[in-house]
């Protein structure tokens, strides 16, 4: 099941009518707290005149289904590391190949990863979107599903057609975010 993260939408830094109560007011804590849902808020950074706003479950399968290589991020020996993959999506789950090693045993030990992709504009054309899924990566051993998964257009990129072996990120907590816009700042 897809979930989504935040509450209706408001302000989420001290300082500012509607703050989430309990959250720091000021310091590197006022930012770690859920984003708004499905509504546009300035950024509270003064003067960037960008909007922010929270994508639906929907739009990030489909910002999704339109890139090729994202990051997956996985635990080492205690310590996060992000890694880049090529991937296709597969009835709403990221699939991508690799070979033994880092991301291949977090994915035989049914760890929980995180995955993210982005775009962004330029400095002409300001803007872009983050897309974050956060599930269990699993090996997929099943003949049925290995079948399906080569069939996939997915091809290795790093391993020169080593990368045999098939990891799932079923989402189980789907989030996104567009900048959107800009507006006069006074």
């Amino acid at each position: 099941m897809i979930g989504t993260a935040g509450s209706p939408a408001r302000p989420i830094i001290g300082g500012i009518p509607g703050r989430v109560e309990g959250t720091p007011r000021s310091g590197p804590l006022a930012l770690l707290v859920e984003a708004p849902s499905a509504e546009y808020w300035w950024m509270l950074s003064a003067g960037t005149g960008h909007a922010i706003e929270e994508l639906e479950p929907g739009e990030c399968l489909r910002l999704l289904a339109s890139v090729t290589v994202g990051r997956v991020g996985v635990t080492i020996d205690a310590l996060p590391a992000v890694l880049p993959v090529n991937f296709v999506m597969s009835e709403g789950a990221v699939v991508f190949r690799t070979v033994p090693g880092t991301k291949l045993d977090a994915a035989t030990a049914g760890a929980v990863v995180a995955f993210e992709v982005d775009a962004y504009g330029t400095a002409e054309s300001p803007g872009g979107w983050s897309v974050l899924v956060r599930g269990i990566a699993r090996e997929l051993t099943q003949p049925s599903d290995l079948a399906k998964a080569r069939a996939l257009p997915l091809e290795p990129w790093a391993w020169d057609r080593g990368a045999d072996r098939f990891v799932r990120i079923e989402p189980t907590v789907l989030t996104g975010r567009r900048i959107i816009g800009t507006r006069a700042v006074s």
